[in-house]
């Protein structure tokens, strides 16, 4: 039997050859399933999308996006971008003679947490999910009920992920890595939004934000507003004592002989036992 796909009146909609067309308002949006926290940028995609590499036609859509068959409606799997795309060219009558463009799909049989797993897959290949993005999908697979082994292994964050237990069943290697990483990134939703936004442009690296996180909003947002984002700024502002390094050692013990070698009263035997101290830190 064909599929075949309807709106909320029970009419039947989209176009079909070989491919599935649709207009941008009939297809269902899951925001929750694109594998995205924030939107991404369009403008680059709609340019090329114009373009008229023949000299007469507009370029147009080239990669299908990917739909799923949700009762009776299409409900956009991925091709997110595409699809917003191809929306705001519809809305501001970019195309030439104010044509109307419609998305052109691919059905894709698949559970919601297929889906997203899927689009996490096709947003990695591509590089355009950073560490926020991935915190909220995490959060969106444990709703799912979906365990950290399940969404290491099956949740598109680590293709050709190795899956290795131990006797008593307890992960090893590369598994055991992955799900730990996958817990740094769940840290990541204790951050506010100020935050998250400094993590995704890069301006706080992640182990700076998991110790950021650690703190009430309040503090961090304190602390993103004053730009002192490091990771010993944020300890300190945590109450966290400072780490003594060996550099720490020799900057004090560099202090501290300077000092006494011009004092008086301070022994020649215990400078010369600093000084030894000091060249073996």
């Amino acid at each position: 039997m064909a599929t075949t796909f309807k709106d909320e009146r029970g009419k039947e909609i989209g176009t079909r050859t070989n491919l599935f067309w649709f207009y941008p308002e009939e297809l269902v949006l899951c925001p929750e399933l694109n594998g995205r926290y924030k939107l991404p940028e369009i403008d680059t995609l709609v340019a090329d999308m114009l373009s008229k590499p023949d000299g007469r036609s507009i370029k147009g859509q080239t990669t299908p996006c990917g739909i799923r068959k949700d009762g009776t409606r299409p409900t956009l799997v991925i091709g997110h971008r595409r699809y917003r795309a191809i929306q705001f060219i519809n809305d501001n009558k970019l195309a030439p003679g104010g044509e109307r463009l419609k998305v052109c799909c691919s059905v894709m049989q698949l559970t919601d947490a297929e889906a997203l797993s899927v689009a996490i897959t096709e947003n990695t290949e591509r590089k355009e999910i950073d560490a926020v993005d991935r915190a909220f999908c995490v959060k969106s697979f444990l709703r799912m009920q979906k365990d950290y082994v399940w969404i290491a292994t099956l949740g598109g964050f680590f293709p050709g992920l190795k899956t290795t237990v131990d006797s008593k069943g307890k992960p090893t290697g590369e598994l055991k890595k992955a799900i730990a990483q996958i817990k740094r990134w769940e840290k990541l939703l204790n951050l506010t939004e100020e935050a998250r936004a400094k993590v995704s442009d890069g301006t706080i690296t992640q182990t700076a934000a998991e110790h950021l996180s650690e703190l009430e909003a309040k503090k961090q947002r304190e602390l993103v507003a004053k730009g002192t984002t490091t990771i010993a700024d944020i300890d300190k502002a945590a109450g966290k004592p400072e780490k003594f390094t060996l550099k720490a050692a020799r900057e004090e013990l560099d202090a501290i002989i300077s000092d006494w070698a011009t004092a008086k009263g301070v022994p020649k035997d215990l400078l010369d036992l600093l000084q030894k101290l000091r060249d073996r830190c």
